[in-house]
């Protein structure tokens, strides 16, 4: 019977020992699962915004050039590995070719800050977008710098010297790039998206969400018009006579305003054509047709 007994202790310690076995080897194969993914996929890809045209009729544009990988591991699911989120200022011609980056942007653009914007004359470049500065540079990538902290939708005037820009909460300020005076032009705390008439003599700007405000920049004087729906960007006509806002087109001096179905935020033009931003393509349309395409089309590839 003491025999018995004794076997009986060393059948459960076998036992005991045969589970923990087991257990051993589920948690070896649960770590191999966990640290080595069945499968490996890599994907780049680029999605552009901020078209605005060079006096030559070249477009300058912001690209956000995006490399990551997909792991997968079986059964916990996928994770991606981000290998690269740079932003490009790039130059391209009217009609999609031609594309080249001009130079690659020491920080990463923050697209949920304010809408950024971008204007251009044919040897200067401007972007701002609130949280990162408003920049400027040459058009050959050259001369980088900061020239405001805390700034959005600048717009150069004809001459390439100054930025009229938005500052958050604070209205409508100039920059001048001669002497590095910043002025306040408008106080309005409401007052935003400000853009730069082709003729140099006028200011336009929204005020709060429906109203276009104007400012006479030699006779100190100021009007505005209502709009029918929110605006979200604006830009004028190179006559100088008109400005294209969300859903309508206003003529300033007859007070006209004539909706239009086209919603983009930031349009520009060049005369004939329209350039804007949409679910990150670039698309041209005509004035005189009404013709939309896109000219250059985001893209998510892999490897």
């Amino acid at each position: 019977m003491p025999g018995h007994g004794m076997n009986g202790r060393r059948n459960k310690i076998k036992q005991g020992g045969g589970m923990k076995k087991i257990l051993i080897g589920l948690i070896v194969v649960l770590g191999i699962f966990m640290g080595c993914a069945v499968e490996k996929h890599t994907y780049h890809g680029s999605s552009y915004y901020n078209p605005n045209w060079f006096l030559d009729g070249k477009v300058v544009y912001l690209e956000n050039y995006d490399r990551y990988r997909i792991e997968r591991y079986f059964p916990f699911g996928d994770k991606e590995i981000t290998l690269e989120d740079s932003w490009y200022v790039c130059e391209m011609n009217g009609d999609g070719s031609g594309k080249k980056r001009i130079v690659r942007l020491p920080f990463e653009w923050n697209l949920g800050g304010s809408h950024p914007c971008v204007s251009a004359t044919n040897d200067k470049i401007v972007l701002g977008n609130g949280s990162d500065g408003i920049w400027v540079l040459n058009r050959d990538g050259s001369g980088l710098k900061k020239i405001v902290e805390d700034g959005c939708y600048p717009d150069f005037n004809p001459e390439g010297t100054k930025v009229v820009y938005e500052k958050p909460k604070e209205g409508i300020w100039i920059y001048d790039l001669t002497t590095g005076k910043d002025s306040c032009i408008i106080s309005d705390t409401l007052a935003m998206m400000p853009a730069w008439s082709p003729d140099g003599g006028k200011i336009a700007y929204v005020r709060g969400e429906t109203v276009l405000g104007l400012i006479y920049i030699q006779q100190t004087f100021q009007n505005s018009f209502e709009v029918p729906h929110r605006i979200r960007g604006l830009d004028w006509m190179p006559d100088s006579k008109q400005i294209k806002v969300t859903y309508a087109w206003i003529n300033i001096e007859t007070g006209e305003v004539i909706e239009d179905e086209r919603s983009a935020y930031k349009i520009a033009f060049d005369g004939r054509y329209g350039i804007y931003s949409g679910g990150a393509n670039i698309c041209r349309y005509s004035i005189e047709t009404g013709e939309t395409v896109v000219i250059l089309e985001t893209y998510t590839e892999e490897e």
